[in-house]
C-alpha cells in the first residue's frame, strides 16, 4: 500500500492562526488585524487564480513580487507597503512555527513611498479649536481635556480612550501612555494641559501618582461620559477647521 501523501496546509486557516496569535501575543489592534486579514485575503486569492496552490511551502518571493505588482494599478505604494508587511509578518510566523523553511517575503522589494511633509495646525488654529471647546457642561469640561492632552502628548484616540485614571501622575504631571504592541511610555504634559485634565479627573486622584489604586486604575476614565461623536463639536464650530484632519480618529 502505497504511503497516503502529507496533507498540505491551507493557506487561509494558517492566516487565521496567525491573527489570533498577533491579538493574544502581540497585542494586535482590532483595525490593524481587519487590515492584516484584508491583505491576506487578497494574496491567497492571487496565489490562488495564478498559481493554482496556496499551501505556504510552494511560495516563493517571485510570487509574491506579481502579487504586488497586481495591486499596483489600484493601490497606493503606502497601501502596497502594508500588504507587504502583513506578508512579512505571517512568513515570519510560518517560519517560527515550523510550517516553512525561510520567510520568502522577507526578500521581496519594499515599494517606494513618496515622503511628504505631515500636515499640522498653526498656533493660532490649535487656540481657536481648544477656544471653541471651552464650556462649563460636563462633556464640555471632557472635550478640552481630551484635546489637551492630545495636543500634549501626541497620543493616538486609542492610547487616550484606553487610558486609565491610575495612569495620569497629577503630582509629576506625565501621563503613563500604553501604545501598539502593549510598549509603554511616560510623557510630561504643559500646565495648561494639567489644569483641563484636573476639571475632568475626580477629585481624589490628583494626588496620586502611577497605579495607586489597582481596581480603579483599571477603569477607563474617558468611558464615564458618552463617546465623542464622529465629528468633534469643536472642529464643527470652528471655521478655519473645516475640512482639516485634526488627528487619527478625529476628522
Amino acid at each position: 500500500m502505497a504511503p497516503q501523501a502529507t496533507p498540505r496546509p491551507a493557506l487561509h486557516g494558517l492566516v487565521e492562526e496567525w491573527l489570533h496569535w498577533m491579538a493574544v501575543v502581540r497585542c494586535c489592534s482590532t483595525g490593524t488585524s481587519k487590515t492584516y486579514r484584508s491583505a491576506m485575503t487578497s494574496m491567497t486569492q492571487f496565489l490562488l487564480a495564478k498559481y493554482l496552490f496556496t499551501d505556504p511551502r510552494l511560495v516563493r518571493t517571485e510570487h509574491l513580487s506579481a502579487w504586488l505588482a497586481d495591486l499596483a494599478p489600484r493601490q497606493a505604494p503606502a497601501s502596497r507597503l502594508r500588504n507587504l508587511i502583513a506578508a512579512r509578518s505571517l512568513f515570519r510566523w510560518l517560519r517560527d512555527s515550523g510550517h516553512v523553511t525561510r520567510n520568502e517575503a522577507a526578500l521581496v522589494g519594499r515599494p517606494a513611498v513618496p515622503r511628504r511633509l505631515p500636515a499640522y495646525l498653526t498656533r493660532e488654529e490649535v487656540s481657536a479649536l481648544l477656544a471653541a471647546a471651552e464650556g462649563a457642561s460636563r462633556e464640555a469640561v471632557r472635550l478640552l481635556a481630551l484635546l489637551h492632552l492630545l495636543y500634549a502628548t501626541g497620543m493616538r484616540v486609542a492610547e487616550a480612550s484606553a487610558l486609565s485614571v491610575a495612569g495620569v501622575d497629577m503630582a509629576s504631571s506625565a501621563v503613563r501612555i500604553i501604545a501598539k504592541g502593549n510598549t509603554e511610555r511616560a510623557v510630561w504634559i504643559y500646565p495648561l494641559a494639567r489644569r483641563a485634565l484636573q476639571r475632568w479627573l475626580p477629585p481624589g486622584w490628583l494626588r496620586r501618582s502611577f497605579g495607586s489604586c489597582a481596581q480603579e486604575g483599571a477603569s477607563r476614565w474617558m468611558s464615564t461620559c458618552a463617546p465623542l461623536p464622529p465629528r468633534c463639536a469643536a472642529a464643527r464650530t470652528c471655521a478655519s477647521m473645516a475640512g482639516r484632519r485634526l488627528h487619527p480618529g478625529i476628522r
